[in-house]
């Protein structure tokens, strides 16, 4: 079994295990430690919503570096049930009011965010990490507009395959800046209240 460990903050040097066995595909640490830095001012005080979340290693670091809510989503059973374990390890010897700050949901991304959104307040800040799939990403990106998800300015964070070409705008979302390594690559979006028009 490898793990991770949290870089910084509260619980830096935690460490996150990562069994072989599950099918996940982790943020490489250099791609964590430059999503951080790139996150650097935005990350204190905010909600943090982490989709497609597996192990937890981004949102556990976001709360650790001072994100004041973080929300987990992840579809897979036996996933979301290490998840589940890491974010209990993680918690250890935490007061309840923190603890309480951490949401697990064990659902499907698209029903998470159609089924859910009026139980929460919109987040400052979400990564998402899905399959390499561009239509998934397109997806996606229509339903946290449709949902009104995000914050005015906040970021959407998409990890994706580093061949892929991000718009420059979709509906809600334009684009500041996409970073590639190697294989992987950061796209940042920023959300307003006027939507734009996508583009080809």
């Amino acid at each position: 079994m490898t793990s991770v460990r949290i870089g910084a903050g509260a619980r830096k040097g935690l460490s996150i295990p990562l069994p072989k066995k599950l099918k996940i595909r982790p943020t490489l640490g250099r791609v964590r430690e430059a999503l951080f830095d790139i996150l650097s001012t935005k990350i204190d005080g905010s909600t943090f919503l982490d989709l497609y979340a597996g192990t937890g290693s981004i949102g556990l670091e976001a709360h650790s570096r001072g994100a004041s809510t973080v929300i987990f989503v992840e579809q897979n059973r036996k996933t979301s049930a290490l998840l589940k374990r890491n974010v209990e390890r993680y918690c250890e010897s935490m007061p309840p009011t923190q603890r309480s700050a951490i949401h697990l949901y064990t659902l499907d991304v698209k029903a998470y965010l159609t089924r859910t959104r009026h139980y929460t307040k919109p987040a400052d800040i979400i990564f998402a990490d899905p399959p390499y799939d561009t239509s998934v990403l397109h997806i996606l990106m229509a339903h946290i507009t449709r949902g009104d998800w995000l914050q005015p300015n906040g970021l959407l964070v998409l990890e994706h395959h580093s061949k892929h070409l991000m718009e420059d705008t979709c509906g809600i979302f334009s684009k500041t800046s996409t970073y590639r390594y190697g294989d992987s690559a950061l796209s940042i979006y920023e959300s307003s209240s006027i939507p734009s028009t996508v583009s080809s």
